[in-house]
């Protein structure tokens, strides 16, 4: 994604200025650091979602192909 800069503001400043836009962030501290969460509250006030970062772990799959089983181990990054 673009970053917010004073002469090219990119999809963030496009975000913030457009009032019928709405948008998520993650709000855990590490995908987005607290103050540009909370400098993005202030700005778009109830258009943004905010969204915590703790899925369910998603279920191990297992496929047969004969003679041989393959275990998939998803990993949420």
């Amino acid at each position: 994604m673009s970053p917010l800069q004073h002469r090219s503001p990119g999809l963030v400043g496009a975000t913030f200025d457009h009032q019928q836009i709405k948008a998520s962030i993650i709000a855990d501290g590490y995908h987005v650091d607290y103050p540009a969460v909370r400098i993005a509250k202030k700005i778009m006030q109830q258009r943004l979602l905010l969204l915590p970062m703790q899925l369910p772990q998603p279920p191990k799959v297992i496929i047969s192909i004969n003679p041989k089983e393959i275990n998939l181990q998803p990993t949420i990054s």
